[in-house]
């Protein structure tokens, strides 16, 4: 039995005003034994706004955010992912990282699409970092992204640090998710899982999308195909188990001739110890 919480948040929805205010019942309190209950695109939005907490978030069916990127309109559910056309929005930002646990229990997250340019820390979630006792993890989370279509490449795309599940990483856990459908692009750490990951976990995570970092204004762009590029920390170690990945990687620099370009199956640039199985 959940109690009703009721939240509020403020943000510009994508409409031609300004910022509204929209309330948003969700059930729960955000402990580890009444977790917030997410079940629509309103209520995954709002997660958004709820990074900071050590909160608990529990998804509780399908997700299919397709029809939520309208103008405008009346129901919160149709229009609440435009957000200026830029779309879907990551969960988790560099001042407010995304610091809980989201358990998907096995549902997906499908019609994702996110155009939002040159911005960095780019996913379903943007930033994901330890803060506290609480170990940081997203779980059982399977994400289908836009398809591509003759005329649009779709999916998820940024500038820098930008992956399927997650923008970047520190001190973290991915379990049992995957990344399927679209692509996944950016200019740089650029990853089917996750772009910049440090200190971090992934176990028996997959990725089906293709993954391209394409770069005209720095050199040495990074793809890969779970994990763009893993950064160095003192004694920094990062974990990979029983992940996989079966599209295509694209790299290319467009500025700086004979300039490497990093692209791997598994991670595009490792600046760190790797322990994978």
């Amino acid at each position: 039995d959940y109690g009703a919480e009721s939240l509020v948040a403020e943000y510009n929805c994508g409409l031609k005003t300004t910022a509204q205010i929209i309330s948003v019942e969700i059930e729960g309190d955000g402990s580890e034994e009444t977790p917030f209950l997410i079940s629509t695109p309103t209520q995954l939005r709002v997660v958004a706004y709820l990074t900071v907490g050590n909160y608990h978030f529990r998804q509780i069916n399908d997700i299919d955010l397709s029809k939520s990127y309208a103008e405008t309109g009346t129901d919160t559910d149709k229009f609440i992912h435009n957000n200026g056309k830029k779309f879907y929005a990551p969960i988790g930002t560099d001042t407010a990282p995304f610091d809980g646990v989201y358990d998907g229990q096995g549902y997906k997250i499908t019609g994702v699409k996110s155009n939002r340019g040159n911005e960095n820390d780019i996913g379903v979630f943007g930033v994901v970092k330890q803060n506290g006792t609480l170990v940081t993890k997203i779980k059982n989370l399977h994400v289908e992204l836009m398809p591509t279509d003759k005329v649009n490449v779709m999916g998820v795309s940024g500038g820098t640090n930008v992956g399927g599940i997650v923008g970047r990483i520190e001190n973290g856990i991915v379990e049992n998710c995957s990344v399927t459908v679209g692509t996944v692009t950016g200019k740089q750490n650029v990853g089917g899982i996750a772009g910049n990951f440090t200190s971090s976990r992934i176990i028996n995570c997959f990725t089906q999308s293709d993954v391209n970092a394409f770069n005209n204004e720095v050199a040495k762009p990074y793809a890969g195909g779970i994990v763009g590029y893993s950064g160095a920390q003192t004694l920094s170690v990062i974990r990979m188990r029983n992940s996989s990945f079966s599209g295509n990687v694209k790299v290319n620099n467009l500025t700086t001739p004979y300039v490497f370009s990093y692209a791997g199956g598994v991670i595009g640039e490792l600046v760190t110890y790797a322990d994978t199985k």
